[in-house]
């Protein structure tokens, strides 16, 4: 038959394309401050520094008090701490009237890729203090399989950590190597008995991976580089009182400015904080392969 009319009869009408409406994210490592970070509101400080104050280790002295004569050793009691410097970091990004209207996307989508670009900063900024550690346990370019895991955490323990949670923050590296040691392991390890569901390293992707030994572990793709072949990774006391001092001055906030000239929405993203370690004691460094 001729003559029929088809999608090429009526081009101007058909679309070109079809474009799925959900947007794939952005691949980011995970994030992870939140779960691990000693956070604190610094906003009401007036100042630019906030500070984390520590007392300091007096140990009672040797020996003991003869009866009925002489008296108590006197001993000062002092204290240290630790700064976080304000500093603000942001982004600016011009979204035209034309690319709002013809994407169907609006500033609104735009907001929430500055959260999660946010987001990844501040993990990248609060675990780069890795390399800042005074205690490290340096691997080198080798595995970080189950027997340097374990000398690794009994130093940690030697530091003598203050601290409810314990935690191990890994890179994709060090945990590829740690999970590789567990498979070499194999039957013996999983028929353990004190091996139970949720007490190894059981949940997929990034971020918090699950517990072994009694320590939580958390992966991150953010841990820093060391050198060329190696990467830098930690034990360390998660959350309040931990290792990892997080002073948040503002948190992100988002200034939409109208641009009529060049018909545009300018849109900026903010946030103002500080990182530093508080505590080197509840903080170890270790070094492995990347």
């Amino acid at each position: 038959m001729a003559g029929e009319t088809t999608p090429t009869s009526l081009n101007d009408l058909i679309h070109s394309e079809q474009i799925e409406q959900i947007i794939l994210s952005a691949n980011r490592p995970a994030s992870v401050h939140q779960l691990i970070a000693w956070v604190r509101d610094a906003s009401k400080g007036g100042a630019g520094v906030y500070q984390f104050p520590r007392w300091d280790k007096v140990d009672l002295p040797a020996g003991t008090k003869t009866e009925g004569t002489g008296g108590f050793t006197i001993t000062e009691q002092t204290t240290s701490s630790a700064t976080a410097t304000a500093g603000v970091v942001g982004i600016g990004i011009e979204l035209t009237d034309e690319a709002e209207q013809d994407s169907m996307k609006s500033i609104a989508d735009i907001i929430m890729l500055n959260e999660a670009r946010g987001a990844e900063r501040l993990t990248k900024d609060l675990v780069g203090l890795f390399t800042s550690a005074s205690n490290t346990t340096n691997v080198g370019n080798a595995a970080f399989d189950l027997t340097q895991w374990g000398i690794a955490k009994a130093a940690f323990k030697a530091q003598s950590p203050v601290g409810v949670r314990m935690a191990y923050v890994g890179s994709n590296a060090s945990i590829r190597d740690l999970e590789a040691s567990m498979r070499a392991t194999g039957a013996a390890f999983m028929a353990n008995p004190l091996i139970v569901d949720g007490s190894v390293i059981n949940n997929p992707g990034q971020g918090f991976r699950g517990m072994f030994e009694g320590i939580e572990i958390y992966e991150t793709g953010l841990c820093p580089d060391n050198d060329a072949d190696t990467i830098s990774t930690a034990f360390c006391v998660a959350g309040d009182q931990g290792a990892l001092g997080l002073a948040v001055w503002f948190p992100w906030k988002h200034e939409v400015r109208r641009n009529p000239e060049n018909a545009t929405n300018e849109l900026f993203t903010a946030a103002r904080y500080g990182v530093c370690i508080t505590n080197q004691s509840n903080l170890r460094e270790v070094i492995s392969q990347d």
